[in-house]
């Protein structure tokens, strides 16, 4: 996964399609390992809760986790990339918080 010239490696805002069950996440690449990948982040239904928890320093309901994912799992690893006029999930979220979300997600439960 961590190749010269691009891909998403690790530190990488990524969205993950996992199957068996079917999920979507978003997050930040931590770790990739020959069994699976360590990842911090959320269900991507709930993504806008908490980027607007976020910019509201309201007390946190919704808060991004660590796990490990086997490569069983996993049917895509996409990055979270402008498409266009469409912004990324982490343009979004510095639009909404005004924080960048690699730093973000990796500083873990906010004080």
């Amino acid at each position: 996964m961590n190749r010269k010239g691009g891909g998403a490696g690790a530190g990488k805002i990524v969205v993950l399609y996992l199957k068996e069950p079917r999920e979507k996440l978003w997050g930040i690449l931590l770790e990739t390992g020959m069994a699976g990948i360590w990842f911090r982040g959320l269900e991507l239904n709930s993504f806008e809760d908490y980027a607007h928890q976020e910019a509201g320093k309201k007390e946190p309901l919704v808060q991004p986790n660590t796990l490990f994912v086997p490569y069983l799992r996993v049917e895509k690893i996409v990055e979270d990339e402008d498409s266009g006029s469409l912004p990324s999930l982490s343009t979004r979220f510095r639009q909404v918080t005004g924080l960048k979300a690699g730093p973000h997600l990796t500083k873990g439960r906010r004080q």
